[in-house]
């Protein structure tokens, strides 16, 4: 009895220990995964102007913020997070800050710093997210995730649908969330392609409730939650079949680790340890998509007839739909194309409704038995054509697109280096109608911009600052072509100083430029004019007449400037003026009550301006002029004189 009784125990001593060994290099593993597998993510916040607008009678900035209080608490011990945002200070394009460094989330202290973000400047999104990706740049190899919450474009003339290649193509691994508040679709079309080529996406909010939403639901996403990104408002198609599988699929049982009452203890031993009882097997998570590779080689399968490849799928209403898109028969494969299924609203109007987008290079949209419109869009290329869906099996489609690859650059004159400024590009259809007119597809601005065209001939203008030229271009299909546009232009500088003194004016300056050459009747034509006191002006080359003013009276320079292709003029304005400022005085020497009206002539008598401050400050060229002030009934006059460089005050005393 006894020495049954020490094996028992000597048994069970051996089982207790085995388990804690288990426990423990479960944990260290366990511990090892999470490490390597964690989730972080650079939420950016727009703080422009137009989020102090307005959704049911509440601002869209205090709607986000409303909304990520309860959010940050969901998800802080599953998400690390940084803050950066625009707009907010200062108001111009470079107005961007990280106001929470990336680490674990402290609601409290998160949300102190997210509560003081006004709605004040511009939108630079650009480089907001560029500065997002330079953080988590140095998380490479984790979860990482950019959440952009915004109302609007990038209004600093940026491309964001370049960006996004640019991200992807740096192999980064990150994911750019899109949460739009209330704007048109023609406006955040940028956006979508940014978050589309990230395989992040984008996400319309336009109610409170629907804030609320996409931001519990993207973060949740972020922070390796599980839980898929809805699209929130009227029901839709999944996006690609992947997609759909997610959504459709019943929830896996999750294995039971509840001790029942009846259970003894060698019978959860047995569970645990498989000892006389198997364990049921947990299924294996699905394994993640594979990189797709930043250029592909032209598909071998493209020159095959476009027909239908069928696959037995029993038990479903719905069939696939794979679509790849290539520059010609033969040819190379086009990434970053847009895929667009379409569904007729009813068999009468012909109008039809979107149902399902992807921009993935070779995506599978899930669908239910039916026809429908397919287009295909790559830049300035497209295609439509209808497709049939039957139940239970796969279409696969390989759509010739029957375009040419373009790539524009810029020059300011034959031999100088091409252009890394913003250029304005105009692309036409090559085709004049009638009336003389080519048709305008599409404006770019960038420095060197490249696109997919159909095949064909175009017409293409350039213009930098005020010089311009244009040029005519065939695409062929599957041809990559450059051109480089001599825009033939030169860099005018403009400043202004006061003679005899260093320092450059930086107020109270205009510039009016002429074209040298008067016509039949001696007038000059007006170039251009602005109020920058120092800048570059990009024009053609030529002489040019230049008229500086310094403030509002009289203070006014001509000089002449020749200004060669390619090349940098310096054009300085030197004013021979001084400042005076103006003060009406009792015989006491206190301030009279009531307000003085002030006006100024020259010498000869000849008014030159007029004022009604109290205390006027005017800019006058060097000379001797008059000055009258009208106050209660009464004028009082003065002589004075201006020097260049003065500042001086000038006193008129009321008599009675």
């Amino acid at each position: 009895m006894f020495t049954g009784h020490f094996v028992f125990y000597r048994n069970m001593f051996g089982i207790c220990m085995f388990a804690a060994l288990f426990v423990i290099n479960f944990s260290l593993s366990t511990s090892h995964v999470l490490a390597s597998s964690r989730h972080n993510a650079m939420l950016i916040i727009d703080g422009s102007i137009s989020m102090g607008g307005r959704i049911e009678r509440k601002s869209k900035i205090s709607l986000v913020k409303k909304a990520l209080e309860p959010t940050l608490k969901l998800v802080r011990s599953r998400l690390q997070l940084g803050v950066i945002t625009y707009g907010n200070r200062r108001g111009g394009c470079d107005d961007i800050e990280l106001t929470v460094k990336l680490g674990a989330i402290s609601p409290k202290r998160y949300m102190k710093t997210i509560d003081a973000i006004g709605a004040k400047g511009r939108t630079p999104i650009v480089k907001a997210v560029r500065m997002a990706a330079e953080v988590l740049k140095k998380r490479r190899g984790q979860f990482n995730s950019i959440i952009l919450v915004t109302d609007g474009f990038d209004a600093c003339n940026k491309n964001l649908a370049a960006l996004g290649r640019d991200l992807k193509n740096e192999n980064l691994g990150l994911k750019i969330y899109v949460i739009a508040l209330r704007s048109s679709d023609a406006e955040m079309t940028s956006l979508r392609q940014l978050a589309a080529r990230t395989g992040g996406k984008y996400i319309a909010a336009n109610t409170p409730k629907a804030i609320r939403q996409t931001i519990d639901q993207v973060f949740v996403t972020a922070s390796g939650g599980g839980v898929p990104v809805p699209q929130v408002g009227p029901r839709r198609m999944a996006r690609d079949a992947s997609e759909a599988r997610t959504k459709n699929a019943p929830l896996a049982e999750k294995p039971s680790t509840d001790i029942k009452p009846e259970e003894t203890d060698a019978s959860i031993l047995e569970a645990f340890f498989g000892l006389g009882k198997k364990i049921p097997k947990i299924p294996a998570p699905p394994p993640l998509p594979a990189d797709i590779p930043k250029q592909e080689q032209p598909a071998e399968t493209s020159t095959a007839p476009q027909t239908p490849e069928e696959q037995s799928d029993p038990g479903s209403d719905t069939g696939n739909l794979e679509v790849t898109s290539v520059a010609a028969i033969g040819g190379a494969v086009i990434n970053g194309a847009t895929y667009i299924v379409l569904q007729a609203q009813d068999g009468v109007s012909g109008k039809f409704t979107e149902i399902s987008r992807s921009s993935n290079n070779r995506p599978t949209f899930t669908l239910p038995a039916g026809t429908y419109r397919l287009k295909v869009q790559s830049d300035l290329a497209s295609i439509e054509r209808t497709v049939k869906i039957e139940a239970n099996k796969t279409k696969a489609l390989v759509l010739n697109l029957n375009a040419g690859f373009l790539k524009l650059f810029a020059r300011p004159a034959i031999g100088a280096e091409i252009l890394q400024d913003k250029v304005h590009y105009a692309i036409y259809k090559g085709a004049v109608s009638l009336e003389g007119k080519r048709q305008q597809i599409a404006q770019l601005t960038q420095s060197s911009p490249a696109l997919w065209l159909s095949t064909g001939n175009y017409f293409i203008t350039a213009t930098y600052g005020l010089a311009s030229a244009n040029m005519e271009v065939k695409i062929t299909a599957n041809r990559r072509t450059e051109k480089t546009i001599i825009v033939n232009a030169g860099a005018l500088r403009l400043s202004s100083k006061i003679d005899g003194l260093p320092e450059k004016l930086t107020s109270q300056i205009l510039y009016v430029i002429y074209d040298a050459k008067a016509d039949t009747e001696g007038n000059y034509r007006e170039v251009f004019s602005t109020a920058q006191a120092e800048g570059i002006v990009r024009v053609p080359p030529g002489e040019y007449l230049i008229e500086g003013h310094w403030g509002k009276t009289n203070a006014k320079v001509p000089m002449s400037a020749v200004v060669k292709a390619g090349e940098p003029t310096s054009a300085t304005v030197v004013h021979r003026a001084g400042r005076a400022r103006f003060k009406l005085k009792s015989v006491s020497g206190g301030t009279p009550t009531g307000r003085p009206y002030w006006t100024f002539y020259d010498i000869s008598g000849a008014e030159i301006g007029r004022d009604a401050k109290p205390s006027p400050e005017r800019i006058f060229a060097a000379g001797r002029y008059i000055v009258v002030v009208r106050y209660q009934n009464q004028r009082f006059r003065a002589e004075f004189s201006i020097k260049s460089g003065d500042q001086k005050r000038i006193d008129i005393v009321a008599t009675q």
